[in-house]
């Protein structure tokens, strides 16, 4: 699982990295995993990065068309 997640996360963040579209990945998933992973790592860090994650209110406004 942590390995799964883990590849999952630095292939998207060598997307971003390399300004490449990251529009056609799972990013409500993606998020998710992101957040799992930081709270197996801490689970404050984890409530603050979501405290603090503008991605579901973006993936949820309707404005955002990311194709």
């Amino acid at each position: 699982d942590v390995h799964d997640a883990m590849r999952d996360l630095h292939l998207l963040r060598n997307r971003i990295a390399h300004h490449e579209p990251i529009h056609n990945r799972p990013l409500v998933e993606l998020h998710a995993a992101a957040l799992t992973t930081a709270g197996w790592i801490c689970p404050t860090t984890r409530g603050w990065i979501a405290a603090r994650s503008r991605v579901p209110a973006l993936l949820a406004d309707p404005a955002f068309d990311p194709a």
